[in-house]
């Protein structure tokens, strides 16, 4: 009996406070090479290590190890594959910017002057369970050439959290 009401509950209760997004992040050229992503999850953590009312972090989306999401995929793939890993967005004394790591880079920095487009609308919303801290919807959109690169986003996305 334990079980099936532990299940009810998880399919139940718990099924409005995820992370939804829709659209895309995508990259064009350059050492990130070419792949369209819809984010995994999302978190309103600072990167930065500093506390959240000094960060200047908005939001990061991540994405799983793509050799780690799909078991059958072919060794070689993984290896020579570098897709997103995880999207910062933030704000310094010049305005927007952002950080995309991917597989094999380490963080590149984008800043808004690299953009033709860089909009991010992020506003609170209700917490995704009761007592919880408010979540994060909004939309980024980015069209952004940093040397070889073009990295690119219109994505939407809801109940993003602590």
């Amino acid at each position: 009996m334990r079980k099936a009401l532990f299940l009810v509950v998880l399919l139940t209760g718990c099924g409005r406070g995820f992370f939804e997004a829709n659209g895309y992040v995508a990259s064009d050229g350059g050492e990130l090479g070419g792949w369209r992503r819809v984010p995994d999850g999302c978190s309103r953590d600072p990167f930065d290590g500093k506390s959240v009312g000094e960060s200047g972090s908005v939001v990061t989306f991540v994405w799983q190890d793509p050799s780690v999401r799909d078991p059958h995929r072919e060794m070689h793939r993984a290896l020579v594959a570098d897709e997103p890993m995880r999207l910062e967005i933030g704000r310094d004394e010049s305005g927007l910017m952002a950080g995309l790591t991917t597989v094999k880079t380490d963080a590149v920095r984008i800043r808004a002057r690299d953009c033709a487009v860089f909009e991010v609308d992020a506003r609170e919303a209700a917490a995704g369970f009761a007592g919880g801290k408010a979540t994060l919807g909004g939309r980024v959109r980015m069209d952004c050439r940093v040397g070889a690169r073009h990295v690119t986003a219109d994505l939407g996305f809801l109940r993003c959290g602590y």
